[in-house]
C-alpha cells in the first residue's frame, strides 16, 4: 500500500480523534517530516485534514468518502465490481487499470481513487479532479468481440452513465457525441476507453470514467468555471457517491452484456435517444484542423457520427471534436 492510502487509511480508522504525527510515522514507516509534507499534498489535492504537527490530525468529511466495502454491499452485478482496488490518491485510474489487465486481473475488476494528480482525457486532455468531489473509476473489460465492434463499449458507457445520473438524482444528462455527458451546456462527465487488440482479437478494454459529483463552482480552475457543472450544483443535493458508484456498475455491465449478446443496434438506439442529436446542426472539428459542418442523421454501425454536409454529402466522422450550433450549414 502506497504511503499517501496508508496515511489515509490510519485517519479513516481514528474519525472522532486526532491522530499525531509521530504515531502515523511509526505506522508508516517514515520520518515525522516525511508526514508533514505527505499531508500538505493530501490537502492540497482536496483532503480535508485538520489539525497539524503538534495537535494532531483529523480527517474531516469522511462520511462521502469513497468506501469499497459499502460499494460492495450495494451492488447487483454479477461480475462488474466484485474486485475493487482503491487508491486514495494515483496518477490515473486508467494507467492503473491498464497495467492490472496486462498482468491478468480478471474481467470485471474496477480501480478507484478519491484523487488523481495526471488525470486524462480524450485527445490528451487533462482531467480536473478534486478529492472528495468527484468519482474516478475504471473499469476492466475482456469482450469477446471484434475489435471493431470493441469501440462501441465508449458510447455504452456513456449510456450506462446517464442512466445511473439519473436513477440516483433524477437528473436527465444528455450525450455529447462520443463520450462526454452535460446537463445544459455544462460537462458533467467525461469517458476515456483504451483497448488492447491484435487485428482480430481484443485481449482486453479499460474503460475510464470521469464524474463531476459533489463540487460547487469554485471547485474548478476558472478556465472551465463557465463550461462545466456537477451533479450536486444540478441537483442541488449532496449526491451519494458510494451509492452512485454501485449504480454506475449496474447499468455498466447491463450495457456490456446487452453489446455483447444483441450486438450494436440496441446501444446505438439507447444512445441516440439520450443524445437527441438528429436532426441538430453540427460543426465538427476533425484532429487535422479541418472542419466539417452539416446536420446530424445519427450514428454508423460502428459509433462514427453521421452528417449531411453543406452539399447532401454524407461524412462519416470518426474522431474529433462536435459543437451543435443555431444556424444550418449553408451550401459552398
Amino acid at each position: 500500500m502506497k504511503t499517501d492510502d496508508l496515511i489515509i487509511k490510519t485517519l479513516r480508522e481514528n474519525p472522532s480523534k486526532p491522530v499525531s504525527g509521530e504515531l502515523m510515522a511509526h505506522r508508516i514507516g517514515i520520518s515525522r517530516a516525511a508526514v508533514w509534507k505527505r499531508i500538505s499534498r493530501l490537502r492540497e489535492l482536496g483532503f480535508n485534514i485538520e489539525g497539524g504537527a503538534s495537535k494532531g490530525y483529523i480527517l474531516c468529511g469522511i462520511e462521502d468518502l469513497i468506501r469499497p466495502e459499502l460499494i460492495g454491499k450495494k451492488l447487483e452485478t454479477r461480475f462488474v465490481g466484485k474486485t475493487i482496488i482503491y487508491r486514495s490518491v494515483t496518477g490515473s485510474t486508467n494507467l492503473d487499470a491498464l497495467d492490472l489487465a496486462a498482468k491478468g486481473a480478471s474481467e470485471g475488476t474496477c480501480v478507484i481513487s478519491d484523487a488523481q494528480t495526471a488525470g486524462r482525457g480524450r485527445l490528451g486532455r487533462s482531467w480536473v479532479a478534486p478529492a472528495g468531489g468527484s468519482i474516478l473509476t475504471s473499469v476492466i473489460l475482456r469482450p469477446k468481440l471484434s475489435p471493431q465492434t470493441a469501440t462501441l463499449l465508449t458510447l455504452a458507457a456513456g449510456v450506462a452513465a446517464a442512466r445511473a445520473i439519473h436513477h440516483v438524482t433524477d437528473l436527465k444528462p444528455w450525450i455529447k457525441w462520443p463520450n462526454d455527458l452535460f446537463v445544459g451546456n455544462r460537462k458533467l462527465a467525461g469517458i476515456l476507453t483504451e483497448m488492447h487488440a491484435e487485428m482480430d482479437r481484443v485481449h482486453f478494454v479499460v474503460v475510464g470514467i470521469g464524474m463531476n459529483v459533489n463540487m460547487d463552482r469554485k471547485s474548478f480552475p476558472s478556465e472551465i468555471r463557465k463550461i462545466a457543472t456537477s451533479l450536486s450544483i444540478e441537483a442541488r443535493r449532496t449526491v451519494s457517491r458510494n451509492q452512485l458508484i454501485a449504480t454506475l456498475y449496474h447499468e455498466l455491465e447491463a450495457a456490456y452484456v446487452r453489446l455483447v449478446e444483441h450486438g450494436a443496434k440496441p446501444i446505438i438506439a439507447q444512445w441516440e435517444e439520450l443524445a437527441k442529436i438528429r436532426g441538430k446542426h453540427i460543426r465538427a472539428s476533425l484532429v487535422n484542423d479541418r472542419k466539417v459542418y452539416g446536420t446530424a442523421i445519427g450514428l454508423d454501425s460502428d459509433g462514427a457520427l453521421l452528417i449531411e454536409d453543406r452539399n447532401g454529402k454524407i461524412r462519416k466522422i470518426t474522431a474529433g471534436d462536435v459543437e451543435v450550433t443555431n444556424e444550418p450549414p449553408e451550401k459552398e
